[in-house]
């Protein structure tokens, strides 16, 4: 006879299965306080900055003037308020013009939609390429990733950024060089640190890309200053120089010469940038790594030496977990950088060291992403497919 008794699943049975639905539980119990943390309200927040330079430039006025009603003004606790002006380049304001044509607060919301939409397809993209982030769990972790939901907080541009530069990362594996380069040098227009990116690839002698990157960029901002005038680019430059040493004390502020400056020793910012260029430099000449492996290499450092390195570019990270080894120090990486901002900022009534240190754990992240290239062995996930 056939035995009809019910199984009972066994101990070890039902361990096995919450061990594997441990992580799933814990990115979702921070990433739902996280979601509502982000769509709490309809505050411009940076994008008001944003709306508000290109309301000013469609006026044929100083773009980076602070004296207009939509201009941010962040506020942490033992932190004086600053004015919070757009800081981006020029060659930003084809987007801000044309945004500021709009309701604020309407073009708040479907600007939030954009950047959840944006971020979607580049991490579908990614998935596409590298198995490790097709996963199930890879796909949670990239849509719990903090990085996004800062981003959809502030309303800042930085899921526009990653999706270009996963084109950019994509098209250079592929050997388009001249439309990686194109991508690039776009991308450098509007995010000047990235130009480390181009700087990378000259050294390393990839005269195409690197010329396709040159010409594009100086098309982007020639035709910017056809639009709205050279002048633009000195009230560009004065509003760097007047609000950006303010700015780079906030705590949100993850680049090293945030956290020197918060500490009172901005001279140290400064030696550590040339140790990790030298030691960067060291590592690529020792290593020799793909292309590829250099732009994602230099995406990394350029967060880090550059003056402003707020939350949101954490997600300029996405491409290195998608391609990179899981080693003990990038899933240390990834896991500092999955704690959301919102328990950093509810720690702000620490005491102040224990303060700018944790209000630097996107920093943190950071650095221990960058030490993980001196582990061994240091592969790609594209490498070990041809087996390197």
């Amino acid at each position: 006879m056939r035995d009809t008794r019910v199984q009972r699943p066994s101990l070890e049975g039902l361990a096995r299965a919450a061990k594997a639905l441990l992580p799933y539980l814990l990115l979702v119990a921070l990433t739902v306080p996280t979601i509502y943390w982000a769509f709490r309200s309809d505050d411009l927040r940076d994008l008001g900055s944003f709306l508000a330079s290109g309301a000013l430039a469609s006026e044929g006025k100083n773009a980076y003037a602070p004296n207009h009603p939509l201009v941010f003004r962040p506020e942490f606790v033992d932190w004086p308020s600053v004015d919070a002006v757009n800081l981006n380049p020029p060659a930003f304001l084809w987007l801000f013009t044309l945004l500021a044509r709009g309701e604020p607060l309407g073009v708040g919301r479907c600007w939030r939609i954009v950047t959840v939409g944006l971020y979607i397809v580049s991490v579908v993209l990614l998935a596409r390429a590298y198995p490790r982030l097709s996963t199930p769990l890879g796909v949670t972790w990239a849509l719990a990733f903090p990085g996004l939901w800062h981003t959809v907080d502030t309303a800042q541009v930085y899921a526009l950024i990653l999706l270009g530069l996963v084109l950019a990362l994509l098209w250079m594996e592929q050997g388009h060089d001249v439309a990686a380069g194109v991508m690039l040098g776009v991308l450098a227009s509007l995010k000047p640190n990235l130009a480390l990116v181009i700087a990378a690839l000259l050294v390393w002698r990839c005269r195409r890309l690197v010329f396709a990157s040159a010409v594009a960029a100086l098309i982007a901002n020639g035709v910017t200053a056809a639009k709205f005038g050279w002048s633009v680019y000195a009230d560009w430059l004065e509003a760097t120089r007047v609000y950006g040493p303010a700015m780079v004390l906030l705590p949100a502020n993850a680049s090293l010469a945030g956290l020197t400056s918060r500490l009172g020793v901005p001279q140290l910012g400064v030696a550590l940038i040339a140790i990790l260029l030298i030691l960067t430099v060291y590592w690529i000449m020792t290593h020799r790594p793909q292309r590829q492996m250099v732009a994602e290499v230099a995406v990394l450092v350029s967060l880090l030496v550059s003056p402003l390195t707020w939350s949101g570019y954490m997600v300029l990270t996405l491409p290195m977990f998608a391609r990179w080894r899981w080693t003990r120090l990038v899933t240390a990486s990834a896991v500092v950088l999955t704690i959301p901002f919102w328990i950093i900022i509810w720690l702000q009534g620490a005491q102040p060291v224990v303060r700018v240190l944790v209000y630097w754990m996107r920093g943190w992240g950071l650095v221990l992403l960058w030490c993980s290239l001196f582990e061994t062995p240091r592969r790609s996930e594209s490498s070990e497919q041809r087996g390197a």
